[in-house]
């Protein structure tokens, strides 16, 4: 019988989390064979504002993840970019895919979601 493989991820609130995009975030860790942080999943709509999240942040939804990125490593961002598409791209997501990679003097971060409301996918790249 196939072996199921464990995947090593420490999510905050696994009982918030959307079992769709668990399976799209594990996934994602097995594709590209990165063991990032996770700093947020799960928020409460206080919580989210806390942390300056907007009202309609995937967050809330238990559909998101901002995991650490060391700062200035492009190839490890391309590693991560590169096994979102992929695992996106077998999966048959009829979702749409974000993927944020935050590179400023402030902070280092990508945030990763899927977005039950709308179709398509989106990257955004933001830096200062």
């Amino acid at each position: 019988a196939p072996r199921e493989e464990t995947v090593p991820v420490a999510w905050k609130h696994p009982e918030k989390i959307n079992p769709e995009f668990k399976a799209f975030y594990e996934a994602i860790v097995l594709e590209s064979g990165l063991s990032l942080p996770i700093t947020s999943d799960w928020r409460s709509s206080e919580s989210n504002t806390a942390a300056g999240g907007v009202p309609t942040s995937l967050h809330v939804l238990g559909s998101a993840v901002d995991v650490d990125l060391p700062p200035k490593n492009a190839k490890l961002c391309w590693q991560l970019t590169k096994a979102v598409m992929r695992v996106a791209d077998r999966m048959g997501l009829e979702t749409q895919v974000e993927l944020e990679l935050v590179n400023s003097a402030k902070d280092t971060h990508a945030h990763v979601g899927l977005n039950p409301r709308a179709p398509g996918a989106k990257l955004i790249v933001r830096a200062d």
